[in-house]
């Protein structure tokens, strides 16, 4: 995630064929997707009850706050409306709430419709939508994500940041795999090759589709362009468990535990470790 956009904090997951389920603070999200069945429910976010419900969970002095700016932002001077509307998005971004903060960054872009606020409103809506359950939920905010996304293209068509996570919402349905895949490859990556998100979401799709050594040389290219980055490590691990090559998966392991600075993390990997050794 890009600073101006995207915000850090999520859950990702490397199975490494008997379990392995680790929590690496920074990149990775679950990707969910939906059935035919599914794709046919409707929902719509009442956004003001979204909001009330998540105030009563706040102590006295953060609601006191929240309720202040929730004025302000209701102002009609657009600056003090908005200079209320960004300390509103990053209390709610702090409590990973990204669904209220891409709400106040979407009814910004309804006010101002700059590329900066459709792109922060798609960020996060995509970001809560991701990791929802309620499969109604889930397509209403991708749904909204995308739509934040297309226009940020409108306003910047060579924006790769939109351009990747219009892709995302399109891969979301299962149907559309093989369009998100050429959307990321031929459009993004054709246009920079180096970008770091097209190539991660390139990655986990060469999983998903079992295209393994496709899915390696995606990954060695992320640790050539940040060789310090932990998860990429962990994913090349259990591509190269799935493949059969259990000494490299030990390996890329062992390097990912050196990387992480999360002591329960460090656990988690060096269990997967040891079941690996322990394999016959």
């Amino acid at each position: 995630m890009k600073e101006k956009h995207i915000v850090a904090g999520l859950l990702f997951i490397c199975c490494a064929g008997l379990v392995a389920l680790l929590a690496f603070k920074g990149f990775n999200k679950p990707v969910k997707t939906l059935n035919d069945s599914q794709a046919e429910e409707r929902f719509d976010a009442d956004f003001n009850q979204i909001i009330t419900t998540a105030k009563n969970q706040l102590g006295g002095f953060e609601k006191s706050f929240v309720n202040e700016h929730i004025g302000l932002f209701k102002n009609n001077d657009t600056a003090q409306a908005f200079a209320a509307g960004r300390m509103l998005t990053r209390f709610w971004d702090s409590l990973q709430r990204y669904d209220i903060s891409g709400y106040y960054y979407y009814e910004m872009a309804q006010r101002n419709g700059t590329e900066f606020n459709f792109m922060n409103a798609a960020q996060r809506f995509l970001d809560h939508g991701r990791n929802l359950e309620s499969p109604k939920e889930h397509k209403f905010y991708v749904a909204k994500a995308k739509e934040g996304f297309q226009k940020a293209l409108e306003i910047n068509p060579g924006n790769l940041d939109a351009k990747t996570g219009y892709a995302i919402c399109v891969v979301d349905n299962p149907q559309n795999t093989m369009t998100g895949v050429i959307m990321l490859r031929d459009t993004v990556l054709k246009a920079d090759s180096t970008h770091l998100w097209a190539n991660y979401e390139l990655g986990l799709l060469q999983i998903k589709s079992n295209q393994l050594p496709k899915a390696l040389a995606t990954f060695k290219k992320l640790i050539s362009l940040q060789p310090l980055n932990g998860n990429w490590y962990l994913h090349l691990a259990d591509i190269e468990h799935k493949m059969g090559n259990k000494e490299m998966a030990i390996l890329y392991y062992e390097k990912a535990k050196g990387l992480t600075p999360d002591d329960e993390t460090r656990k988690s990997i060096e269990g997967v470790i040891k079941s690996l050794k322990n394999e016959h």
